[in-house]
């Protein structure tokens, strides 16, 4: 389950990287991040819930639900705040 944890904080990560000197509202940005805060806390505690071992497609499935609610999270965040146009 650490692949959706380390996916999500790569997509933080660029998430950051790309909006450098562009920022958007600070506010929707600090939104983003907190809803990846909180799905990087989701795909914790799955982890955390059965060693890999003991890893269940059940388990698999939650953690591609997590992953695909923050790539969602992200898309429609870029959608609103095209790369193009500098924050006034």
């Amino acid at each position: 389950m650490t692949r959706a944890y380390e996916a999500i904080d790569k997509i933080r990560s660029e998430v950051s990287t790309d909006y450098a000197g562009h920022q958007p509202s600070a506010v929707e940005l600090s939104r983003l991040r907190s809803s990846l805060h909180a799905l990087r806390g989701a795909a914790s505690h799955v982890s955390d819930a059965l060693p890999l071992s003991h890893c269940t497609p059940e388990l698999l499935q939650a953690e591609g639900t997590i992953l695909l609610a923050a790539t969602a999270e992200v898309q429609a965040f870029r959608r609103r705040h095209p790369l193009g146009r500098r924050a006034a």
